[in-house]
């Protein structure tokens, strides 16, 4: 995809982490003739997004000339209980889980929670801790963006609320979408979704299941869909 940029490479990872797809893109932009690059990092999670731009520095980005964005992503813009800590965080290193997501509403006691990472924590009757972040759609994402090479989606089952609300921005922006998926459900809304505005599937691997791909037998927990714009990819 790098190999296909005109001009310059832009890519937008929304749930990046610690940045690693963000990352390898711009090492790839800088092996690719020194290829000019514009990267837009949104991360909830604020020790990820600590490790966010930490992991920029260590890799020779600067991440105040790029866009990087604490905020969780959704339909609506805001604010939002994300999940931070499980009920069982105690016996388990909480590094090990990456499955952090906005949290269903309403939230129940917050005195006496506790802070995390400055941020103070609610409890919920689950037994899983919140903070409140911001939150935004992919229009503001992708905002001041003329031409955006590649988004790259992993927002633990927001993925279709996102997607669908911003249909008509990636119509005529994004050229491709790389999407992590988490149910059946937010996997067959978005086909039908794409298909309908004429995005054409590269890839298409169901969560929680194994499947022959190029490279062999997976197993995936995540689901993957790649679909490319017909609009703007030849």
């Amino acid at each position: 995809m790098v190999t296909t940029a005109q001009g310059a490479y832009t890519m937008a990872e929304v749930g990046a982490g610690y940045g690693r797809w963000a990352v390898r893109a711009a090492c790839a932009a800088r092996q690719h003739c020194g290829l000019p690059f514009q990267l837009i990092a949104v991360e909830a999670e604020p020790k990820y997004f600590h490790w966010l731009r930490q992991h920029f520095r260590d890799n020779g980005i600067d991440p105040d000339r790029h866009r990087l964005i604490h905020a969780a992503v959704t339909d609506h813009c805001g604010v939002a209980p994300f999940y931070v800590q499980r009920p069982d965080d105690d016996q388990r290193p909480r590094e090990l889980w990456f499955g952090q997501t906005i949290a269903p509403r309403p939230v129940a006691e917050s005195l006496g929670a506790g802070e995390y990472y400055g941020f103070p924590l609610s409890k919920h009757p689950n037994g899983y801790s919140s903070i409140t972040v911001p939150c935004l759609t992919l229009h503001e994402v992708l905002d001041g963006c003329v031409l955006v090479d590649l988004v790259d989606i992993d927002i633990q089952g927001e993925e279709l609320r996102a997607v669908s609300a911003a249909m008509d921005l990636l119509n005529t922006k994004v050229k491709r979408l790389h999407i992590g998926t988490h149910s059946a459900q937010v996997e067959d809304g978005l086909r039908r979704l794409l298909r309908n505005n004429g995005w054409k599937p590269r890839a298409d691997y169901g969560c929680g299941g194994v499947h022959e791909t190029p490279y062999g037998s997976i197993c995936f927990q995540d689901g993957v869909q790649t679909w490319i714009n017909s609009r703007l990819v030849t």
